[in-house]
């Protein structure tokens, strides 16, 4: 989950990610879901500030981490060139949110549309990449991270009434 601070729920549990390099590095992947992202990638915008010469072991320890820690092993992959957080998009809160918007376009139904975005909005849980707005990878991403956190998802939805200014967009779909 990004719409938030950074975590990972499964089991019933909700499971903190510890340390801000190793949120980015999940946050990074999380807004590429389904994606490879290059390790050189990973290193450019989680190092940003100067990635040490031991930056790609560094980047494999904080993948096996968030493997073993977060219970992770069967969804963050090594690929040939990089990592992938191989999971159903539904599986990061921030594109079932922009999914559930994006589908409530085509609803005729009122209440169906109002159903469809109250269930985007129950998504968020604070600022999204809480912890992370600070972090040099959001200027490298293409604005896309900004538009994340521009967004004000109270403004979607009010009483019987809908008002959809515009989708998330932050995953570049």
């Amino acid at each position: 989950r990004i719409l938030g601070p950074v975590d990972v729920v499964g089991g019933g549990a909700v499971r903190r990610v510890a340390g801000v390099r190793r949120s980015a590095v999940l946050a990074i992947l999380a807004l590429h879901v389904g994606q490879v992202v290059s390790a050189q990638r990973l290193i450019d915008l989680a190092w940003a500030d100067g990635a040490p010469a031991t930056a790609l072991n560094t980047l494999q320890s904080t993948v096996s981490f968030l493997r073993r820690s977060l219970n992770l092993r069967d969804s963050l992959l090594a690929r040939s060139s990089g990592y992938v957080l191989a999971v159903d998009s539904d599986g990061v809160d921030a594109a079932l949110a922009e999914r559930l918007i994006r589908d409530s376009r085509n609803l005729d139904d009122q209440d169906q549309v109002v159903k469809q975005l109250s269930s985007a909005l129950a998504l968020w849980r604070g600022e999204p990449l809480a912890g992370l707005a600070a972090h040099p990878f959001f200027e490298e991403d293409g604005g896309r991270n900004r538009a994340l956190l521009a967004q004000n998802p109270e403004q979607e939805v009010f009483g019987a009434d809908v008002v959809v200014e515009q989708p998330i967009g932050f995953l570049g779909r």
